[in-house]
């Protein structure tokens, strides 16, 4: 069982890795997440010293060691450490992460619509060279679905995997903030994301199977379209528009059955993922004395998780919506296999 999980886990993650390589500028768009992600871990901690300069007892033993090492950094570096100081550095460092993500996230998002064009001027190209036998078994419908949709659903996938890379560094920054700040709380987070993640990687595997339900079932509606609108005549003239028409209404009724299914499992898991880790942030408070946290610590490890929890959201949705588009890449990339295969062959001889 467990050789099947992670062979099975393999093959996803080679999967992903390889619609990585083949976006564009995707070396540009995992070295700004790295950046972002670096200045994240710089950034958030020291807003715990910035916060011992805002408190008036002095009483407290647990500031002196992150007041120290901040002191002995800027100091090292000819600076004289303030709150003004400290407070400015930190908000510097902290905005340039979001900004590094935001370009981050703009460089992406132009890569998946240039992947898109790039599908769509392929299947043309390729439909113009293949043979004749090829074209005549084709069915129009599918080809139509191909351009229109599936074009766009091939960019998302790349997109979608570049994103799991832009989440997953900055969750693997935010866990690194929280083992420098309490080894106890990293301890009770890996478990808790832990458990979190097989659950959502059992929802994803059901929405992929729903998934590519739904893109066959969305082609034979395609097909249909295509038929009655090249046969209309025939239709009209005849006894079987009803009968036609039942058929492909059943078809419909099927697409909306299986996206609500996969609408549902969607908002399912974003939901539980927060109350998870909505009620992790409160179980830290009510245990603040048992796992040794300061003031200003616990302050700052509730931030990082406040944000933290989007982010893991956020992964595990990229990871859902790659699994609802790999069964559209793949049917894509299948097409354009065969139109290859079958590329029309011009000799020299008659």
């Amino acid at each position: 069982m467990n050789t099947l999980i992670i062979s099975d886990l393999h093959r996803k993650l080679k999967y992903i890795s390889q619609l990585i390589i083949k976006t564009p500028n995707f070396g540009w768009i995992i070295s700004l997440q790295v950046l972002s992600g670096f200045l994240t871990v710089a950034g958030i901690p020291m807003l715990i010293p910035v916060l011992e300069y805002t408190r008036t007892d002095s009483a407290t033993g647990d500031k002196s060691v992150t007041m120290d090492l901040f002191s002995k950094i800027l100091k090292t570096l000819g600076v004289e450490p303030s709150f003004y100081k400290l407070l400015f550095l930190a908000s510097l460092l902290i905005i340039s992460s979001q900004i590094l993500v935001f370009l981050s996230s703009i460089v992406a998002n132009f890569a998946q619509q240039r992947l898109s064009m790039e599908y769509r001027k392929r299947i043309f190209r390729s439909y113009s060279v293949v043979n004749w036998l090829w074209v005549t078994t084709d069915k129009s419908g599918e080809m139509n679905h191909a351009i229109l949709r599936e074009a766009d659903g091939a960019g998302v996938a790349h997109l979608n995997a570049q994103r799991i890379v832009i989440y997953l560094i900055q969750v693997t920054a935010f866990m690194f903030i929280v083992i420098r700040l309490s080894f106890s709380v990293t301890i009770l987070a890996f478990a808790l994301y832990g458990i979190l993640f097989l659950i959502n990687s059992r929802n994803s595997s059901h929405v992929r199977k729903l998934s590519t339900k739904f893109n066959e079932t969305y082609k034979s509606v395609a097909n249909a379209t295509v038929n009655l609108l090249q046969n209309k005549k025939f239709f009209k003239s005849s006894m079987l528009l009803d009968a036609f028409l039942t058929k492909v209404f059943c078809s419909v009724d099927e697409t909306v059955r299986v996206k609500k299914l996969i609408i549902l499992r969607e908002e399912l898991q974003s939901l539980w993922t927060f109350v998870t880790t909505f009620g992790f942030i409160v179980l830290l408070m009510g245990l603040r004395g048992v796992l040794g946290l300061g003031f200003s610590e616990l302050l700052v490890v509730l931030l990082v998780f406040m944000r933290l929890g989007p982010h893991f959201n956020s992964l595990f949705t990229a990871y859902l919506a790659l699994n609802t588009q790999v069964p559209i890449h793949r049917s894509i990339e299948k097409r354009l296999s065969n139109l290859k295969q079958n590329k029309e062959i011009y000799g020299n001889e008659i």
